[in-house]
C-alpha cells in the first residue's frame, strides 16, 4: 500500500511539500494523517495536471480517456473515504465509486505516471500524467 501511494505522491506533489506526505506512510496513524491532508489538498506539481474535459466527466467517458492514456483494468485509491482509502480494484468500479460523490480522491492508474484526481468540487477533477522517466530528483519507482 505504501508504495503505491509513495509512487503516486512523489510523481506529483512538488518536492518542497513531498517530505512531509511521506513522512505519513507507514503507520495507521499517519495514514489516517495523510487522509485528513486530502481534505484540503492543492499541493500538486501543476506541471504534470491538466483539468479533465468536461466531455469526459462520465465514468465511462474518463474511463476511456485513461486507457488512452495507458491505464490497465485495475488502480489503486488513496481517499479521504476510508472504505475507499488503500484499495486495489477494477478502474471503471472506481471510477463509478469516486465521481461526483464528494470525497478527494486520488486513482492511480499507472504507478508514479498516471493519475487521477476527483475533488469535492465541480470541475475540480484532474488528470495527472508524467512521461519523464526518471528527470525528478525526488525519484519514484514504478
Amino acid at each position: 500500500m505504501s508504495d503505491q501511494t509513495s509512487a503516486l505522491l512523489r510523481a506529483f506533489v512538488p518536492a518542497s511539500r513531498r517530505d512531509l506526505y511521506l513522512s505519513h506512510l507507514g503507520s495507521l496513524k499517519g495514514r489516517a494523517l495523510l487522509r485528513q491532508a486530502l481534505r484540503q489538498f492543492r499541493d500538486f506539481d501543476w506541471q504534470y495536471v491538466r483539468p479533465v474535459p468536461p466531455a469526459h466527466h462520465s465514468p465511462v467517458a474518463l474511463h476511456a480517456l485513461l486507457r488512452e492514456h495507458g491505464a490497465t483494468g485495475f488502480c489503486y485509491l488513496l481517499s479521504v473515504d476510508e472504505a475507499l482509502d488503500g484499495r486495489t480494484m477494477p478502474l471503471v468500479d472506481a471510477l463509478r465509486q469516486v465521481m461526483g460523490c464528494g470525497s478527494r480522491t486520488f486513482i492511480s492508474c499507472l504507478p508514479g505516471r498516471l493519475a487521477y484526481f476527483e475533488g469535492d468540487t465541480a470541475g475540480e477533477r484532474y488528470l495527472l500524467e508524467r512521461t519523464d522517466r526518471g528527470d525528478d530528483p525526488g525519484g519514484y519507482e514504478c
